[in-house]
C-alpha cells in the first residue's frame, strides 16, 4: 500500500509540472498582446497568419499572398513590442 502511495504521488507530481509548462511564457503573450495590438489598429493584412510563437517570444507569420504585409506586419510588431516592454 505505501508504493502505490508513492506511485500516485509522484503521478500527481509529474501531471502538475506538465499542466505548468502548457502555460504561456512571458515572452510568448508580449506576442500575443502586440500582434491583438497590431490587428485592432488594422495594420496586419488578412492575408497575413501568426502561425507559432516559441518559449523565447520568436514568432512565426505565413501568407495566403506571398509575403505581402509581411513588413508592414513587422514593423508594427516590433513598435508594440517595444511599447509593451516600457
Amino acid at each position: 500500500m505505501p508504493q502505490r502511495a508513492i506511485g500516485v504521488a509522484v503521478l500527481i507530481a509529474s501531471l502538475t509540472v506538465a499542466c505548468e509548462s502548457l502555460k504561456p511564457t512571458p515572452a510568448q503573450l508580449l506576442v500575443e498582446d502586440a500582434w491583438a495590438a497590431c490587428q485592432l489598429e488594422g495594420r496586419i493584412p488578412n492575408q497575413v497568419k501568426l502561425t507559432r510563437i516559441e518559449t523565447n517570444g520568436r514568432y512565426w507569420i505565413s501568407g495566403d499572398a506571398g509575403s505581402f504585409g509581411f513588413g508592414d506586419t513587422q514593423a508594427c510588431m516590433q513598435e508594440k513590442s517595444r511599447a509593451l516592454r516600457r
